[in-house]
């Protein structure tokens, strides 16, 4: 009834946010008719991905890595060439997958895009990869919701292919692809789909560790034979 009091309340809804209402969301009932408005702004939407070299080991023994905060940077490993041929390389990448949106979402598969020079190998995973038109694929995170502020990681083993052709820089790239959320929103930002890590294998100089140690033993013992 007119001079009755009235007060209103917002709604919820699914995938937008409260952004303002106007003055009137409360008063007093008039003869004419009362308009109150609520405005909502739709959330964002947004995946991305990062990829680092979280391990290198030659044969068996790590060499370290990086981590998120240089991924930037190129990462450099040196052999020696009288191992060019012998020796074993494995290279440990970590890809994550972030949530910078507000909308939780899947990863439905995420493509691999390996340098000529390296190779995979199903047992040095963890994950299955599967080979398709020249890239490995994997929906190992299509069932793994990410919610906002979160990520999810797997990781990628690739085996570096011995031979002095194969020395250099090399690029991997990986894609995320098939991302879905349950609002059916667009990602915001495709450039962050994407991500780059670059490694640099080169032809060590001077001698190898190897033979440092033995011409310094064999000075040893020259100086403990010349002293005595």
């Amino acid at each position: 009834y007119v001079g009755d009091k009235y007060e209103t309340e917002q709604k919820e809804i699914p995938y937008y946010k409260f952004v303002e209402k106007t003055e009137n969301y409360k008063g007093t009932m008039e003869k004419e008719k009362i308009t109150v408005k609520y405005y909502y702004e739709k959330q964002i939407f947004n995946l991305g991905i990062d990829k680092w070299v979280s391990n290198v080991s030659v044969n068996g023994i790590s060499q370290g890595a990086q981590n998120i905060n240089n991924k930037d940077e190129i990462y450099k490993v040196d052999i020696h060439r009288s191992k060019a041929e012998t020796a074993e390389i494995k290279i440990t990448y970590k890809i994550r997958v972030t949530n910078e949106g507000e909308v939780e979402g899947t990863a439905g598969e995420i493509v691999e895009i390996i340098p000529a020079g390296y190779s995979y190998n199903q047992e040095d995973n963890s994950i299955h990869w599967e080979e398709r038109n020249g890239t490995l694929v994997t929906d190992a995170l299509k069932d793994e919701t990410i919610k906002e502020g979160e990520y999810k990681e797997i990781e990628i083993v690739l085996r570096w292919d011995k031979g002095e052709e194969n020395f250099g820089e090399k690029e991997n790239f990986v894609i995320l692809s098939k991302i879905d959320n349950p609002a059916g929103y667009e990602d915001i930002d495709r450039e962050d789909n994407n991500s780059t890590s670059t490694m640099i294998i080169t032809i060590a100089t001077g001698l190898d560790r190897n033979d440092r140690i033995v011409i310094i033993g064999i000075v040893q013992i020259v100086l403990a034979i010349s002293i005595g």
